[in-house]
């Protein structure tokens, strides 16, 4: 676990100032190995035949859980690489939109209803202040064990020493995903 910490910070060091890291490490120290909590008002972009989406926070399934602000466009840009790199990797996907933007809910809806399976919205960010996941960092994806428990912090997308964790850890779990 060490080791993962330290590829992450090292990763995380190369294009921020030591503020940052410094705030940041303290982000990932808090957060890996804790229980990422699903609350009750993550509203379900889905449809009414899919019950699977209404519990899947509590199967004991492997997930990548990120989320995405509707304000930014490169959290919609994020979207569509998140399909490519899913592709042929066993592990539960979740998007969570923060905000209460009905447009890009309705945009992401009708565009990737048929990639994403498991999208929620977070109109009062509770979500976040559960986790204590704080605005206005880079750390808002999580790869979670069958638990819930955070074990790795970052999003694969945009550094690859992260990703490489990422393929690594997906592809070494032989947890099954049948999800």
């Amino acid at each position: 676990m060490r080791y993962y910490l330290f590829a992450i910070l090292v990763s995380l060091g190369a294009c921020t100032s030591p503020v940052k890291e410094t705030r940041e490490a303290k982000i990932i120290n808090e957060l890996t190995g804790n229980e990422l909590v699903f609350t009750e008002n993550l509203y379900a972009n889905i449809s009414k035949n899919d019950q699977l989406s209404l519990d899947v926070f509590q199967l004991k399934l492997r997930k990548i859980v990120t989320i995405v602000n509707y304000d930014f466009g490169l959290c919609r840009e994020s979207i569509k690489k998140w399909k490519e790199f899913l592709k042929g990797k066993n592990i539960t996907f979740l998007l969570i939109v923060k905000g209460g933007d009905e447009e890009f809910n309705n945009h992401i809806r009708s565009n990737e209803s048929s990639s994403f399976k498991y999208i929620y919205h977070d109109s009062d960010i509770m979500f976040e202040l559960t986790n204590k996941i704080l605005p206005g960092t880079r750390l808002r994806t999580f790869l979670i064990n069958c638990e819930n428990k955070i074990h790795i912090i970052s999003n694969p997308l945009f550094n690859k020493a992260i990703a490489k964790l990422y393929h690594k850890e997906i592809k070494n779990d032989n947890t099954p995903n049948t999800r």
